[in-house]
């Protein structure tokens, strides 16, 4: 599991048998995937609308990135 702390925000990934994304603690995407993929999911913070990207590297190592409203807020890439 990686988890990002992020303007008074947790954002947890979860890696077994499926792909799970948790924003404060509620499940906002999960899929299968082999090899990783992109989630998206949108939050309202502070009376707006934010979009989130998290996209996650299965191979050769475990990884991600994310992007809060298209700007890249983590990568350990």
């Amino acid at each position: 599991m990686k988890t990002l702390l992020y303007n008074g925000h947790k954002i947890e990934v979860k890696l077994w048998c499926k792909e799970k994304i948790f924003y404060d603690g509620k499940l906002m995407t999960s899929r299968h995937t082999l090899f990783g993929g992109t989630h998206i999911f949108q939050v309202e913070e502070e009376g707006e609308t934010v979009n989130y990207e998290v996209e996650i590297y299965c191979f050769p190592t475990v990884g991600m990135k994310v992007r809060r409203n298209g700007i890249l807020i983590y990568s350990d890439k």
